[in-house]
């Protein structure tokens, strides 16, 4: 990932721009595992996510040139939404023709046809999900072993009682433990959401 990317519109104006592979090697790292779980989402297999989360980055590379960023009006993830939906639908509508899949998808419960506001919703959540990772990769380096078994004990619901007697500490380092790593946990994700959202 480039050391070069500040803002989300700095990456998108990039991609548009210079079309270069390393602009594009940041959006994939940001955007691609957020594309797939958005579509594995919309209750498609781990194969068929794969498949159209490459049909959707392919459609992104073409589309890019032509996005228009409106700060104040929507959000990117907005419009990347929207191209998400369109390419499932097609890919839907597509297979739909060439195979049965339309029994399955019946038998399912899986319309043809998906609402914006189902696929936002879907996506709101992987979002969140997405950019909580994306944050404690980014932060997790700056803490030592035992503050992060710390803080991964205390997300695995464990009580601060039983993560200071596991890591032979005082409660009250626990608790300074979490409440440090929240901190800047939080802060990293308000940071990643207003860069790439």
């Amino acid at each position: 990932m480039s050391d070069s990317l500040h803002t989300r519109q700095t990456l998108i104006e990039k991609v548009k721009i210079c079309r270069d592979d390393q602009s594009w090697e940041d959006f994939v790292f940001y955007y691609k595992s957020y594309i797939f779980a958005v579509i594995q989402g919309m209750n498609l297999s781990n194969q068929d996510a794969e498949d159209l989360s490459q049909r959707t980055l392919l459609k992104l590379w073409k589309s890019l040139p032509d996005f228009e960023y409106r700060p104040g009006v929507c959000k990117f993830r907005t419009w990347l939404c929207t191209v998400i939906r369109n390419e499932v639908i097609s890919w839907i509508r597509t297979t739909q023709k060439r195979s049965k899949r339309l029994e399955q998808y019946k038998e399912e419960s899986i319309p043809a046809t998906f609402s914006l506001p189902d696929i936002e919703t879907v996506a709101e959540q992987e979002w969140k999900t997405h950019i909580g990772k994306l944050a404690w990769n980014n932060i997790k380096g700056s803490f030592t072993d035992n503050v992060i078994n710390a803080f991964l004990m205390f997300s695995e619901g464990k009580t601060t009682a039983e993560i200071a007697a596991t890591l032979k500490v005082e409660t009250n380092t626990v608790n300074v433990y979490k409440k440090r790593v929240r901190a800047k946990l939080l802060k990293e994700i308000k940071i990643l959401d207003n860069e790439l959202g």
